[in-house]
């Protein structure tokens, strides 16, 4: 799981939403490990998650929603990085 919390400490306004958890990297029963986490870099409310099942997937982190999950690896996805 990758999990987000609101900083509101630190003055981030989280506009009333409260943390919540992306359930990620998971084939029917079984879970895998989520290895990186990126945001994008002009839009600090898209992120993508890389795994050890081999797949990259970006989120909508306001909305709670996945985008897209890329064509699955052969192997872990160890780092990861947006282009601009």
């Amino acid at each position: 799981r990758v999990a987000v919390e609101f900083l509101q400490d630190l003055g981030v306004d989280s506009g009333g939403k409260k943390k919540y958890a992306f359930k990620c990297h998971r084939v029917n029963d079984t879970v895998y490990p989520v290895n990186c986490l990126t945001f994008h870099p002009r839009n600090n409310i898209t992120f993508a998650t890389g795994g050890c099942d081999g797949t990259v997937v970006t989120w909508d982190g306001w909305h709670k929603k996945k985008l897209a999950t890329l064509p699955k690896f052969q192997t872990s996805i160890a780092a990861l990085a947006f282009n601009h």
